[in-house]
Order: C-alpha cells, then sequence, then structure tokens
C-alpha cells in the first residue's frame, strides 16, 4: 500500500514537472517574460516622469532637438522662444536654458524642440566638453 502510494505521488510529480515549462521552447519562454517586462518599463517610466520636477518660469531646462540638429539650430530654437543659452550640451542637439516666460517649454515644442525638462543644477554629463590642456 505504501508502495502504491509512492508511485502515485512520484507520477504527479513528474506530471506537474512536465507541464512546468521545463520543455518549453525559447519563444514560449520570451512570451511569458513579455508581460512582467512590459511592467516594469512602465513602472520605471512612471517613476522617471515623476521624479522630474515642475518648471517654474527662471528654471534652466534642458533642451533636446531631434537628432542631427547643429549646435546653431539648436541655438536657434532657445532664441525663437526668447529664452537665453545657460550652457551647450555635450551634443549639438543639447542646451540648457532659461527664461521668465511662462509658456518657455512649449515656446520651445513649437520651435521644434522633442524634450524640454527641468534640469538638474549639476548638469552632469549633459554639460560641455571641456578640452585638456597639455602639461
Amino acid at each position: 500500500m505504501v508502495d502504491d502510494r509512492t508511485s502515485s505521488a512520484n507520477a504527479t510529480c513528474h506530471r506537474a514537472a512536465a507541464g512546468s515549462g521545463h520543455g518549453a521552447t525559447p519563444a514560449r519562454r520570451l512570451a511569458a517574460i513579455w508581460p512582467a517586462a512590459a511592467l516594469m518599463l512602465a513602472g520605471v517610466a512612471g517613476l522617471a516622469w515623476a521624479s522630474v520636477p515642475p518648471i517654474q518660469p527662471g528654471d534652466q531646462v534642458v533642451v533636446i532637438a531631434p537628432p542631427g540638429t547643429r549646435q546653431m539650430q539648436t541655438l536657434a530654437m532657445v532664441a525663437g522662444a526668447q529664452g537665453a543659452l545657460v550652457a551647450p550640451g555635450r551634443f549639438a542637439n543639447i542646451a540648457i536654458a532659461t527664461s521668465p516666460r511662462v509658456d518657455f517649454p512649449a515656446a520651445l515644442r513649437r520651435e521644434g524642440a522633442w524634450f524640454v525638462f527641468a534640469s538638474p543644477r549639476l548638469a552632469g554629463c549633459l554639460g560641455a566638453a571641456k578640452e585638456e590642456t597639455a602639461l
């Protein structure tokens, strides 16, 4: 009788293991991961959006123009929105600007900027590249 229960329990375990995905194809495994990955990305994007402070008149903003935009075009966007350049970015399509206008971010978007968000006081990697001097 003990042997019957043991063999029945082993058969149940083997059936459960067979259906648990050990023999699943890579495509099936990937399909099982998509919902979790999508939720994780949505959560990270939501946290990033929530951590960006609102822009007040006179605040510094990071202006990101479309890729391939030349620096003079990026600066023309800032000037066209009645803003002032605080610092150029490391890349030609990025600049840090300010303006006392209430609608400065909207004006920058009308001028062609893709993204406008509050600038951290220490711009980090967005700052201009510095030339190294020889010793």
